[in-house]
């Protein structure tokens, strides 16, 4: 599942506070 990839970008892009 390759979406995991682009969701785990997304969501460092969408909340870079999480980082």
């Amino acid at each position: 599942m390759r979406n995991s990839s682009f969701i785990s970008v997304s969501t460092c892009l969408e909340k870079p506070s999480f980082k």
